[in-house]
């Protein structure tokens, strides 16, 4: 069994057994440059259609039971595999990944960010969407995006370049996220100019922005709306108790409440 398999075993993680998977094939996996070998049983790798159909479809690899990825990083298909094995993965270092933000220097954000945006890149190309879905929320729970949104957007920037028109998961995860992005202050001064930057690039990266800038006016549009309305009520009411004060000062008890 590979080591990228026994990672995960040491992290404490169970496997999820297709079947009877530890007795189908197994297949040796060769990726980068330096073919940096992984071995992975077929039944676990099936989980991904472009993986089964290089174990199953009758390509060369089903024949060999090699599978070659040259261009691929070894970190991305070593997190990819535990994933298939486990549910789940952990980081391209010894620790996994845990569920508390990473706060401690900017190399570390940096670092994280970069590591999920590669991996949820070989998710979308090897239709994993339930890890892409994984990923999103391991986004959310790393990386405090709020307070570095300028963080973030680099990452989506790279993560953007690799993805396809009709992908809805980032995207949809990208638009909610960037309308909260802040308007004012230092850190919107900062923003703004990594902002402008993406937005001058173009591409869908630009329109999903231009729509979280749209939906986030929108509400705060909404939010002015019921604002007036409930000063409007709140004015009529006054009024209505301005008036029975006049008339009936002496019973009066005002319970008018803002």
């Amino acid at each position: 069994m590979g080591d990228a398999v026994l990672a995960w075993q040491r992290a404490g993680f169970k496997a999820i057994v297709p079947g009877d998977g530890f007795d189908s094939e197994i297949f040796t996996i060769m990726v980068g440059s330096e073919s940096k070998t992984y071995t992975a049983h077929a039944a676990f790798l099936s989980q991904s259609p472009v993986l089964k159909g290089m174990c199953h479809a009758g390509f060369q690899e089903s024949q060999t039971h090699q599978i070659k990825l040259p261009e691929e990083d070894s970190r991305v298909v070593r997190a990819m595999i535990q994933y298939l094995y486990a549910g789940h993965f952990c980081n391209f270092g010894t620790k996994e990944v845990s569920s508390e933000k990473i706060t401690e220097s900017e190399d570390d954000l940096t670092q994280a960010a970069d590591e999920l945006a590669a991996i949820y890149i070989a998710a979308d190309k090897n239709h994993l969407p339930d890890l892409k879905t994984l990923i999103v929320g391991k986004m959310t729970s790393h990386i405090d995006i709020l307070k570095r949104p300028i963080e973030f957007l680099q990452m989506a920037k790279k993560t953007y370049a690799h993805l396809p028109d009709s992908e809805d998961i980032f995207r949809t995860f990208f638009k909610k996220t960037a309308a909260k992005f802040p308007k004012q202050g230092a850190m919107a001064q900062k923003l703004g100019d990594v902002y402008n930057d993406c937005i001058l690039d173009g591409g869908i990266m630009a329109i999903d922005m231009f729509a979280a800038s749209c939906a986030k006016y929108a509400a705060e549009v909404e939010i002015a709306k019921q604002e007036r309305a409930r000063f409007s009520n709140l004015v009529e009411r006054l009024r209505a108790h301005h008036t029975e004060y006049h008339n009936n000062k002496n019973g009066y008890t005002c319970n008018v409440h803002i």
